[in-house]
């Protein structure tokens, strides 16, 4: 009798832990995505927060006209053997920058770096949680019934997960109607962003 009771306590605390583990797997990754999604939209929301002094459009134009005569600058007088005569790069010739233009492209740069690395850390997980979140859902909406602590806690986990991609379609949408941050911006945005599924419809 002893043995039966202890082999009934095992099986209800296996299950007990099982139960648990399965509610984890659907929580865990549906917060995390929140978590990655809603850091990629504070990323978005700062960069837009930013603002662009006047001009800003000449002087991207400008700075990659720099870049480019730079480089060809050093290249011609780095190739020795070159029969061209390597040409003088003078300062009439590169177009100049106020401060804050020059502060504000150096802003962007390291904007981007941050919105890529949450770009590429958002594209590791947003199939799989776009995925799960709808199959939760619709498991969710088809039960029939009275939901318990653990179908709340699931349900807390995905509106969560909802509102977390509906606030970064929000803030993305918002930096891509901007000109000037998508001269800076613009590949980034597309390639990690726009085009994907960010919310469970």
């Amino acid at each position: 009798m002893k043995i039966n009771i202890y082999h009934a306590l095992v099986l209800s605390f296996a299950s007990a832990s099982s139960h648990a583990a399965d509610v984890n797997q659907t929580i865990t990754p549906l917060t995390n995505a929140s978590n990655v999604m809603a850091r990629c939209a504070a990323i978005a929301k700062n960069t837009y927060a930013i603002p662009a002094p006047a001009g800003q459009i000449d002087v991207f134009a400008a700075e990659h006209q720099n870049e480019v005569m730079t480089k060809e600058h050093a290249a011609a007088a780095a190739n020795r053997s070159s029969a061209a005569k390597p040409k003088e790069m003078r300062a009439e010739n590169l177009k100049s920058m106020t401060p804050e233009q020059k502060s504000f492209n150096e802003k962007m740069r390291g904007q981007r770096q941050e919105l890529r690395k949450c770009g590429e850390d958002y594209s590791k997980i947003n199939a799989e949680a776009a995925l799960l979140a709808k199959k939760v859902s619709a498991e969710l909406g088809n039960s029939k019934a009275q939901p318990n602590d653990d179908d709340r806690k699931i349900g807390a986990a995905l509106i969560a997960y909802m509102n977390a991609g509906e606030a970064l379609s929000a803030e993305i949408s918002t930096l891509a109607k901007s000109q000037v941050h998508q001269l800076y911006l613009g590949r980034t945005v597309r390639k990690y962003f726009l085009g994907h599924d960010v919310i469970a419809n």
